[in-house]
């Protein structure tokens, strides 16, 4: 593919999404990729970060599916919550306290609108590596692939030391070593998705 090919495909993948059946179902605009240089956010936590795309409602229901059923009554988390496809099948899937975190104001912005009126869902902008767990208990933390393992390693570190107990879902999970070498225990793994206790 030419450099003109692909910057024109890059350019309708972030302004001129295609709907899928999941934003045409719950009349909300979740889908689309948003590349991490045009994140607004300061140009070093660019290079940590990950490119904006919505998780595919399969694997996000085959990987909660390894979760124990009273989860669902704890809180869910999802750091990196991009434009809140997670945060909706959070609530599709019974979890009843839902908090997103984003550090791209205009994301955060983007979610909030699709997950308007939802009462039990909360939209924070937020930097993942410094958000305080310290109210949370025991939760569930989800991840779609949305940051480097330093900002990853900062995240459990900061779990850690609030003393938070649940589990970890990560999906794509790139940096997945950086978990078991931080102390957290591997309840499932497959290529699309890990699952840990922490």
């Amino acid at each position: 593919m030419s450099g003109l090919r692909r910057l024109l495909q890059r350019l309708r993948e972030e302004f001129f999404p295609a709907s899928d059946d999941f934003d045409r179902d719950h009349a909300v605009k979740t889908s689309g990729r948003v590349w991490k240089w045009r994140f607004d956010v300061p140009w070093a936590s660019r290079k940590t970060s990950v490119s904006y795309q919505p998780v595919n409602p399969e694997i996000f229901a085959r990987a909660i599916s390894h979760l124990p059923p009273e989860t669902r009554d704890a809180l869910f988390i999802d750091l990196g919550c991009g434009k809140g496809r997670a945060l909706l099948l959070a609530r599709e899937s019974g979890f009843k306290r839902i908090v997103g975190v984003e550090f791209s104001r205009a994301l955060a912005k983007v979610a909030r609108k699709n997950v308007a009126g939802l009462a039990e869902v909360t939209v924070v902008c937020e930097d993942a590596s410094k958000y305080e767990f310290e109210k949370a208990g025991h939760v569930t933390i989800f991840l779609y692939n949305p940051f480097g393992p330093e900002i990853l390693e900062q995240v459990v570190e900061n779990l850690r030391r609030q003393g938070v107990t649940g589990f970890v879902v990560y999906v794509k999970p790139m940096h997945d070593g950086v978990l078991g070498e931080r102390g957290l225990t591997l309840i499932h793994r497959e290529n699309a998705f890990s699952v840990w206790k922490i």
